[in-house]
């Protein structure tokens, strides 16, 4: 699995927002920037978790390993509900990973 930090931070823009506070503890631009450098890489996954939900089938989930959810709705009868995770896992010693579920209600054609 890739790891890789989807949502990089810009340091000229993150310095922009909290210089004047790390400046008078004397923390200088070039060690802001080495030290955002520094902070663990992170990677998700998103998976199905098929025993919470009313829907029997699998769901077929684009990217992954993306941040965002991307999947076709399938066709139901009745309404049918959809549990899908995200895990996060970050890159550092020891690693931590957190979890989030979103509950994705599908609705019949009309």
């Amino acid at each position: 699995m890739e790891i890789a930090d989807k949502d990089t931070l810009n340091a000229k823009d993150k310095w922009t927002e909290v210089s004047t506070l790390l400046s008078q503890q004397g923390i200088t631009f070039e060690k802001f920037a080495e030290n955002i450098a520094k902070m663990p890489k992170f990677y998700t996954l998103w998976w199905q978790y098929k025993e919470a939900g009313t829907y029997n089938g699998v769901i077929e989930i684009a990217n992954p390993s993306q941040s965002s959810l991307t999947f076709v709705a399938p066709q139901v009868k009745e309404l049918a509900t959809i549990h899908m995770i995200i895990q996060a896992t970050d890159t550092g010693k020891p690693p931590l990973t957190a979890f989030a579920r979103v509950v994705i209600n599908i609705l019949p054609a009309k």
